[in-house]
C-alpha cells in the first residue's frame, strides 16, 4: 500500500469526482441529479462527503450527516458508503 489520505469533498468539482464511485451504489442517479441532491443535502441537512485516496486515486467514498437526537445524543448517520468494485476487500470501507 502507498500513501493513504481521507479528505472531505467540499465543492461541486470534488463531488463530481466522486460520482463514478457513487454511481455503483446509487445506480438510479445521473450526474446532474446527483449533484443537485448533494448540493441540497449539504445546504439543508449538513450532509458531507468524504473520500479515501490511495496514491491519489479515489478508492472509497462516504456520504454522512452529523446528527443529534435525544435517543443517541451526538452521532454520525452514514447515508452512503461505497468502495471501487475493483478494490473491495482491502479494508477501504
Amino acid at each position: 500500500m502507498g500513501e493513504t489520505l481521507i479528505k472531505e469533498l467540499k465543492n461541486q468539482k470534488e463531488w463530481k469526482q466522486a460520482f463514478p464511485l457513487m454511481k455503483h451504489l446509487r445506480t438510479d442517479l445521473d450526474e446532474e441529479g446527483y449533484l443537485e441532491l448533494v448540493s441540497e443535502a449539504v445546504e439543508k441537512e449538513s450532509y458531507k462527503l468524504a473520500a479515501l485516496f490511495e496514491n491519489e486515486k479515489m478508492m472509497a467514498v462516504t456520504g454522512f450527516m452529523p446528527m443529534v437526537t435525544l435517543y443517541n445524543g451526538r452521532f454520525i448517520w452514514v447515508c452512503d458508503l461505497v468502495t471501487d468494485p475493483d478494490q473491495r476487500s482491502k479494508d477501504y470501507g
